[in-house]
């Protein structure tokens, strides 16, 4: 069966390219521990690759807690607010693949459940945001993910076809927002996934130098 050439790649950001999950966790961590809960690693499912407001949603019912959507909103706000302050390092291998990306000339986006406010100012300061060919947040779309909505806008905004192109993610939701979009999925699953779990994509890789390493072989057409 013919598969349809790579035009593009399409990046998630949280914990695909920044490695701002760790930040996310001591932030919850220390929100319910005012409430005298503890949040562990088991827990990580309830906010990973979620639109924030979900996650709140998700957090709130499994430990019953008293305030507010609103109040528990702002304070984790502010948690990390102080805690992101100096951004996000890249995860390892992100400029020696958008390098040879640039040496290749595929072009590339980013389709993030965050919102763009929030992907402009981490992007910003490691200086990806300008880089990027197409940077799209769930907040410029209908639904986050698991909906495709921020893949479909963002192929639409690189002016390719979502067949053509190749989505990079770390977690379970978002390989299937990917591919249910029509794109190729290759996961990099982030310490809290299983590999396993990643039933619908083409390749699960343990870092972004290994697709680096394999590019080439998702760029020629196959059979």
């Amino acid at each position: 069966m013919n598969q349809p050439e790579i035009h593009a790649i399409i990046f998630d950001l949280d914990g695909t390219l920044i490695n701002s999950e760790a930040v996310a966790f001591r932030a919850w961590q220390e929100a319910l521990a005012e409430y005298g809960h503890e949040f562990q690693h088991k827990d990580q499912e309830l906010i990973v690759g979620v639109q924030i407001e979900q996650a709140i949603h998700n957090v709130r019912d499994q430990f019953q807690l008293p305030d507010s959507y609103e109040t528990v909103s702002k304070n984790l706000a502010a948690r990390w607010e102080v805690l992101s302050v100096d951004g996000f390092p890249l995860l390892p291998g992100v400029q020696e693949l958008l390098d040879l990306l640039d040496e290749r000339g595929v072009i590339w986006g980013i389709a993030t459940n965050s919102d763009h406010p929030y992907a402009k100012r981490y992007l910003e300061m490691v200086e990806l945001y300008d880089r990027a060919h197409a940077v799209v947040g769930s907040d410029e779309v209908a639904c986050g993910k698991p909906a495709p909505d921020v893949f479909l806008e963002c192929a639409r905004r690189l002016g390719v076809s979502a067949e053509n192109c190749l989505a990079v993610e770390d977690t379970v939701l978002g390989h299937h927002a990917a591919a249910t979009a029509g794109m190729r999925v290759i996961a990099i699953p982030n310490e809290w996934m299983s590999p396993a779990d990643f039933d619908r994509a083409v390749a699960v890789f343990d870092s972004l130098h290994d697709l680096r390493d394999q590019l080439d072989s998702f760029l020629s057409p196959s059979t």
